[in-house]
């Protein structure tokens, strides 16, 4: 009824849904989440903003959805295995790829990748890159750590950490960011 009468913002809403689901800063394999709000950084984009009322799977274009479906009509027939979505929105690996400039978590990135820092065109580098593959990859359905909002310095590359170059031999380093940010 807060948020309703607009007591609350919206962030401080979305909070409390993660907190009641049982998210919480103290667990990352229970972190909480937002939902992406703003997609890809077209500025004469007339629709900017992610439609909520669909999951991140069905975000995307007809052949990506058609995969998801053609997967559960293939696993239907097996006992406890019907899915749409092989993978999760949220995750500690997700956690450590969108904090991965700051410490400790990029300690956790290294240690999850046995010692060094994944392969770069997988490091959050580009939050609108990131929006089109969570909307075109049939493997990435993440959404969003309330950071994102919040902490500034998970854009910058403060330790100087060396995460190499993309195959489009693109250095990554500080984030990229939309230009409404």
């Amino acid at each position: 009824m807060r948020w309703i009468d607009k007591t609350i913002s919206n962030y401080e809403y979305l909070q409390w849904l993660n907190e009641i689901a049982g998210r919480s800063y103290n667990d990352i394999t229970q972190y909480p989440f937002l939902p992406w709000i703003y997609k890809a950084d077209k500025e004469d984009d007339s629709k900017p903003y992610r439609d909520l009322t669909k999951n991140m799977g069905c975000n995307g274009d007809e052949q990506r959805i058609q995969q998801f479906i053609s997967k559960y009509e293939e696993n239907k027939e097996e006992l406890f295995n019907e899915y749409y979505f092989g993978t999760h929105y949220s995750s500690s690996p997700i956690l450590f790829n969108f904090l991965i400039r700051i410490r400790p978590y990029s300690i956790g990135a290294i240690t999850m990748q046995s010692g060094q820092f994944d392969c770069a065109d997988r490091i959050f580098y580009s939050y609108c890159g990131s929006w089109i593959n969570a909307t075109t990859s049939p493997t990435d359905l993440r959404e969003l750590i309330p950071e994102i909002y919040t902490l500034p310095e998970m854009y910058i590359n403060k330790n100087n950490y060396d995460y190499g170059k993309t195959q489009e031999k693109v250095v990554v380093d500080n984030v990229i960011l939309p230009h409404w940010s």
